[in-house]
């Protein structure tokens, strides 16, 4: 896994989106490489992250990952801040 930076973003519900899977059913601007992501009452902005090799990710005593300070999304891969 290489340490290449991708933009992430608040979907305004229940998750996180990658910006490059964001289509016309969302309402979003990028302006500078920064994407706003606009929902009926507020803004959120895009962020650089690093994708996590899931296999890497420390688990709990019953085999489940420990994702705090990690973000996982909605295409089920799991970043770290950049």
């Amino acid at each position: 896994m290489t340490n290449t930076t991708t933009q992430i973003i608040w979907n305004g519900v229940d998750g996180y989106i990658e910006v490059a899977n964001l289509n016309q059913d969302h309402n979003f601007t990028t302006e500078n490489g920064v994407t706003t992501l606009f929902t009926t009452h507020e803004s959120f902005k895009s962020f650089p992250v690093i994708e996590v090799n899931r296999d890497e990710v420390a688990k709990d005593e019953d085999g489940e990952l420990i994702l705090g300070g990690l973000f996982v999304t909605e295409s089920f891969r799991i970043y770290r801040e950049a």
